[in-house]
């Protein structure tokens, strides 16, 4: 494992310092990494590619098809509400969150946003 941490880093290095980007750390390489797996709107070549809605949000087809993840969700929230389940998502970040939010306005389901953003005395509403 260690192994292939260094080898990506140095990998990942070379080809951004042959870029002009100089010295870039593992770290933010890594971060760039979990914002692609989970959306392509995550990284800044996409989201400024995205297509709108006349309100500024993204299109919310292009949004879902944007995703595998996103596919995947919108048959699973489909079948659980069938079945009157209900529903608790966790990202670490909160950009994800706001695609989400723009994800389940788009498919017209009821959601509540819990985030460092949202005071206690709301979250007890």
């Amino acid at each position: 494992k260690q192994w292939y941490q260094r080898r990506v880093a140095i990998t990942a290095g070379e080809a951004l310092t042959a870029k002009g980007y100089g010295n870039c750390s593992l770290i933010n390489i890594m971060m760039e990494l979990k914002k692609c797996s989970n959306h392509a709107y995550l990284v800044a070549a996409g989201a400024a590619a995205a297509p709108r809605n006349r309100y500024g949000g993204y299109e919310g087809n292009s949004l879902i098809q944007g995703s595998g993840k996103l596919i995947l969700l919108k048959k699973m929230l489909a079948k659980l509400k069938e079945t009157g389940h209900r529903v608790l998502i966790f990202s670490q970040m909160r950009i994800m969150l706001d695609i989400l939010e723009e994800f389940l306005d788009f498919l017209g389901y009821k959601f509540e946003r819990i985030d460092g953003a949202i005071t206690g005395a709301d979250r007890q509403e």
